[in-house]
């Protein structure tokens, strides 16, 4: 059968959604197409405009912007080439963090079911890090349980943030393909050692969820007992990360 719409929008950024919302609510039934997959950063600068904050209230969303207006550095463009402390257009009681959703992760899936989890880097990597980001991926993972953090790259890569969160924050650097066991080995140490309270529930991330990570996940898996079979630790992790795992990953799994 065919869905039938009274209105079609092709497009769902800021224009089209709140084209989709004010549509909505005066009761056309209506549906957006977008090829983008959300949330997604904006190249100018993640910038709202102090002038957009009326219309963003009145689509109900405002609340999870106006949070990172009320820092003290905050300025805002005022329309005439000057700037204006962005704290003169909100309303009410200052908004509380706690009260804006987080961001799920790039990439973030669970290995082990409330023990262990896998993401590219918190906040994004290179020139594509954003502090805001970082700061609303985090409060998903607190969100979620996560309390520790080994990180696979090198010392200081967001530990301040990490900290401030009240994380465990674990550090073993791994540069490229990891060459012998006894590389191999120590990074399976460091994951024994970031899951060794019974209460741990653990990130480990690299900048993405690149050949080498998949490979030393499925290689834990053996490692630590929880799967025998190479074969069937490969598929796993396969079926996990959502695509196949090749030979350079497939030699960091510890033979049967």
């Amino acid at each position: 059968m065919v869905k039938k719409y009274d209105v079609i929008i092709v497009g769902g950024g800021p224009a089209g959604a709140a084209t989709a919302i004010a549509l909505a609510r005066a009761g056309r039934d209506v549906v957006i197409l977008e090829r983008a997959v959300f949330p997604r950063d904006k190249p100018c600068g993640d910038c709202a405009n102090p002038g957009s904050l009326g219309e963003l209230r009145r689509l109900g969303v405002a609340r999870h912007l106006l949070w990172c207006s009320h820092r003290s550095r905050a300025r805002c463009g005022d329309g005439s080439g000057g700037v204006e402390d962005c704290r003169r257009y909100r309303s009410g009681p200052p908004m509380i963090k706690k009260d804006v959703p987080g961001l799920e992760p790039r990439g973030f899936r669970w290995v082990i079911a409330g023990r262990l989890a896998v993401s590219e880097r918190i906040g994004g990597s290179g020139f594509q890090h954003r502090r805001v980001r970082r700061e609303e991926e985090i409060r998903w993972l607190t969100d979620q349980g996560i309390n520790t953090v080994l990180s696979l790259l090198a010392p200081g890569q967001n530990r301040s943030a990490y900290d401030e969160a009240g994380f465990r924050v674990l550090t073993h650097t791994v540069d490229g393909m990891p060459e012998t066991n006894e590389e191999i080995e120590a990074i399976f140490a460091a994951m024994d050692d970031a899951l060794s309270e019974p209460r741990s529930s653990v990130l480990v991330h690299r900048d993405t969820i690149d050949e080498t990570l998949s490979g030393l996940l499925a290689g834990y898996l053996v490692h630590s007992g929880l799967v025998e079979d190479p074969i069937i630790a490969t598929s796993v992790i396969q079926e996990i990360i959502g695509r196949p795992l090749g030979p350079e990953g497939r030699s960091l799994i510890p033979a049967e």
